[in-house]
């Protein structure tokens, strides 16, 4: 069974070298991305228990990755 993934990450570089590796590794499934704490958030409450793994960036544009972790 895969590991269900959420990224967040604000850094189109990093984020997209993160879903490279991600996509490279069969054990992870990344079944959402979100670009800040708001767009993670909204999707954190919209999908319960659709994740197993989040990979935040604690410090984004649009918030911070400790408010995600909340």
């Amino acid at each position: 069974m895969a590991v269900r993934v959420l990224l967040v990450e604000d850094a189109a570089g990093a984020r997209d070298a993160l879903q490279d590796l991600l996509a490279s590794a069969e054990r992870f499934e990344l079944v959402a991305v979100a670009g800040g704490e708001g767009e993670a958030k909204i999707w954190l409450e919209d999908h319960p228990g659709a994740w197993d793994l989040a990979v935040v960036d604690l410090v984004l544009a649009d918030g911070s990755g400790f408010g995600v972790l909340e």
